[in-house]
């Protein structure tokens, strides 16, 4: 994201020796360990869940969006049954998500 500028571009940073992207990680686990150490533990293993659930669901939409709007992409794997398949899991996690919802907001 930083390469993308959609974040400061120093996030984008790659150590020299160890090839990994530094100054993003340390900058993730200082927020994480501010979440840990200052807000309950439910709430933060809620929103753990939640947003798992949300990626993976974003990542079924994808799948169907870049096959349409882009068939030339060469790909190394096919899902079997694509189309049906991404819905299937984009409506199973739309389910789970709203009842995450209904139980952390109460």
């Amino acid at each position: 994201m930083g390469r993308d500028l959609l974040l400061p571009e120093r996030m984008a940073d790659i150590h020299e020796k160890r090839r990994t992207p530094h100054i993003a990680i340390t900058v993730t686990g200082v927020i994480i360990l501010g979440m840990a150490l200052t807000l309950p533990i439910e709430a933060v293993g809620s929103a753990a869940s939640l947003i798992f659930l949300l990626i993976f669901a974003l990542v079924n939409l994808s799948v169907i969006v870049l096959r349409r709007k882009h068939p030339e992409f060469k790909r190394g794997y096919q899902v079997p049954l694509y189309t049906p398949t991404s819905v299937l899991l984009v409506k199973k996690y739309e389910g789970v998500v709203k009842s995450l919802i209904k139980r952390i907001l109460g």
